[in-house]
C-alpha cells in the first residue's frame, strides 16, 4: 500500500497524514490506511459519491479545503498532509 510506504519513509504514523480525493475509492483507501480522509467535490463527477464513503471531512471548493486545513492545524493537532492525486 503506497500510504504505508510513505509513512515509513517519513517516519510518521498514518494518523499524522491527510489523504484527499474526489472518488469514494480514495476515501475508502484512506480510511483503511488510517489516514484522515478528505473528500473533495470541486472535480467530482458525482457530488454525492465521495460522501457515501464517510470521509472525515468534505470540501466543496479549494477555499473550503484551505479553511479545513487552517481550522484543523489551529487546534491542538499537528498533522502532515499527504495528497492522493
Amino acid at each position: 500500500m503506497p500510504f504505508i510506504e510513505v509513512t515509513n519513509r517519513l517516519k510518521i504514523t498514518a494518523m499524522d497524514c491527510w489523504t484527499i480525493g474526489n472518488d469514494p475509492k480514495d476515501v475508502i483507501v484512506a480510511r483503511v490506511a488510517g489516514t484522515y480522509a478528505v473528500a473533495t467535490l470541486w472535480n467530482a463527477v458525482y457530488k454525492e459519491a465521495p460522501e457515501s464513503a464517510k470521509p472525515n471531512s468534505i470540501c466543496e471548493t479549494v477555499t473550503s479545503y484551505y479553511k479545513t486545513i487552517f481550522d484543523y492545524t489551529t487546534c491542538s493537532y499537528n498533522h502532515n498532509v499527504v495528497t492522493n492525486l
